[in-house]
């Protein structure tokens, strides 16, 4: 997932099942101003692949 300045002003709250989301090591912040106001965690590998499910229980 790229995101960029753009990607991030059309931004929109996440409706769809969350039994969908994956932590994704492919996610990238593009523009040093924007990484500032994101909070990013360096996840471990093992965690990669996993449900949004897994840190919600």
């Amino acid at each position: 997932m790229k995101v960029d300045k753009t990607a991030w002003q059309r931004r929109q709250p996440y409706t769809d099942d969350t039994n969908e989301l994956y932590v994704s090591h492919r996610q990238v912040i593009y523009g040093p101003i924007l990484a500032q106001k994101l909070d990013t965690l360096n996840l471990p590998a093992a965690v990669y692949g996993s449900s949004l499910n897994l840190f919600e229980a």
